[in-house]
């Protein structure tokens, strides 16, 4: 049974087949698509069954029909010759049937192009290559890029870059709501990418290893003395590390939390600089870092799709619902979004599961309607 990753991928292969068989298919997409058609048995499979549809052989007798070229002109003119018989006006009134279907089908698949075909690319991981090209990332492929030969899996991603690979040069893995990623780095270190997260990392480093994330990620580095790793952050705000593990969270603008499970690092932030010690996370606010012990099963247990709330306010349990089920979330009463929560949230069930839990606990009720979750 295919998975639904399989099935995304499927329906991207068949919009982008339309597009190439209706000559609208744009640069970067082409190059997409080509490779996949050249690499990858299902996309091949999924091309040869668009062209099957749209391209039959009674379809092609019309297009390739001199009368296809004015259908409704033709057929009056047909109608009016005096030698004209039924079967040849039943023929092109088929063709022009055939004719009115494809187009119809095609003007149908337009007008909801941007309605459902790019909303849900919206959905997909991707990545956007130094050179500008954007990459859907389904399933496991191999996908050639400029720079790289990358290798992805439903829940991971690889690559070798090449030797002509310019040290440095950036691209861009975006992991939208609801979902996460993990990605090997070209000296191996490990990054584990939380939802609504995005990496920006080279194919190749050069002297010195420097990647920027916005959002939330747990990082394994690879130890390397003569290369230290330097991650970016919303805000002017930096790690230098040399090889050790930690969780990043800068979700919000005017705040990052950095939790160091072991090792060595260096938080600066504008002026003020600390080094943080295993078992201690730094909190880097409005011009000063804080630092304090963490619970470290607590704060990494995102990465086994569960979140732990301590007396977190509503409306920041909020902020994590909407990125983690991949909803709007409105809380209508002010009153009530700094109402503190103490619980947990499990990502693999039902996020009604976690919503009753809630309404019983802080006195709440709530209601989705037109794709949007209402607290009250």
């Amino acid at each position: 049974m295919r998975n639904q990753e399989t099935e995304k991928y499927i329906q991207h292969i068949r919009s982008l087949s339309y597009d190439k068989l209706t000559g609208v298919l744009e640069e970067e997409e082409s190059a997409y698509l080509d490779n996949e058609l050249k690499n990858d048995p299902l996309a091949q499979d999924t091309w040869k069954k668009v062209q099957e549809k749209y391209n039959s052989e009674s379809a092609k007798a019309f297009f390739e029909d001199p009368s296809s070229l004015e259908p409704s002109a033709r057929l009056k003119m047909l109608l009016e010759e005096p030698g004209s018989n039924r079967k040849s006006i039943g023929n092109i009134i088929k063709y022009i049937s055939i004719a009115a279907l494809v187009i119809f089908a095609f003007f149908i698949y337009f007008l909801l192009k941007q309605n459902s075909i790019k909303p849900e690319m919206e959905k997909q991981i991707t990545l956007k290559t130094a050179d500008g090209k954007v990459i859907p990332i389904v399933g496991a492929h191999t996908i050639h890029t400029t720079d790289a030969i990358v290798s992805t899996q439903d829940s991971a991603m690889s690559f070798n870059g090449s030797e002509s690979a310019i040290a440095g040069s950036m691209n861009i893995l975006t992991v939208p709501a609801g979902l996460d990623y993990k990605i090997t780095l070209a000296d191996g270190t490990l990054v584990w990418l939380n939802s609504e997260t995005k990496l920006e990392f080279p194919f190749k480093f050069g002297q010195s290893r420097e990647i920027s994330i916005t959002g939330e990620a747990y990082l394994e580095v690879a130890p390397n003395s003569e290369s230290p790793f330097t991650v970016r952050l919303p805000g002017d705000r930096t790690i230098q590390v040399l090889g050790t593990s930690f969780n990043v969270n800068s979700y919000e603008a005017k705040q990052a939390r950095v939790s160091l499970i072991n090792g060595s690092v260096k938080i600066r932030a504008g002026r003020d600089s600390l080094l943080l010690k295993p078992g201690y996370e730094a909190v880097s606010g409005a011009g000063n870092i804080s630092q304090s012990k963490f619970a470290a099963d607590d704060v990494l247990a995102w990465r086994q799709g569960k979140f732990f709330f301590n007396a977190l306010p509503l409306q920041e349990v909020a902020k994590v619902l909407s990125r983690w089920y991949g909803i709007t979330v409105s809380i209508d009463d002010p009153a009530i979004g700094n109402k503190a929560f103490t619980g947990s949230l499990d990502r693999n069930k039902p996020i009604e599961e976690f919503l009753d839990n809630a309404k019983d606990i802080l006195n709440i009720s709530y209601v989705k309607k037109d794709g949007v979750l209402h607290i009250k």
